[in-house]
């Protein structure tokens, strides 16, 4: 399974992009980062800000932002059609980290219950493993 964010998690700001995704952390590159600075077609130097939040949206448990470092457009020409060939422009933007993921005290929370969860979990199979 795909993970991504969404078009309609993403807000755009005076200076950059406000994201709110129940993607996982874990799962979140710069490559989706890029893809989401495209579609909202930043500047050198905005700030793409990415909450991820517990499924319901109501609680964030970890933030980051990333800078967009490069924005580069490139000119082609398609002439698969010869009587009209179409110029298009692409767009390629790199971001870069700025800093680790930030743990918010639910999402401190969050990882003890996950633990937690891990822990029973092995504790239930450990006696099926010994039969």
């Amino acid at each position: 399974m795909t993970l991504k964010i969404t078009p309609d998690e993403c807000r755009v700001l005076e200076r950059g992009l406000h994201v709110l995704t129940r993607c996982p952390k874990d799962q979140i590159d710069d490559e989706m980062v890029a893809t989401r600075a495209l579609q909202a077609t930043l500047a050198t130097g905005d700030r793409v800000t990415i909450h991820c939040t517990t499924h319901d949206r109501n609680t964030i448990l970890y933030a980051r932002d990333w800078l967009v470092t490069s924005r580069v457009a490139s000119h082609g020409l398609d002439e698969s059609n010869e009587r009209a060939p179409r110029s298009y422009e692409k767009l390629v933007y790199e971001v870069i980290p700025l800093g680790d993921w930030l743990t918010t005290p639910a999402g401190k929370v969050d990882e003890a219950q996950k633990a937690e969860a891990a822990k029973e979990t092995a504790k239930a199979e450990k006696p099926k493993k010994a039969a």
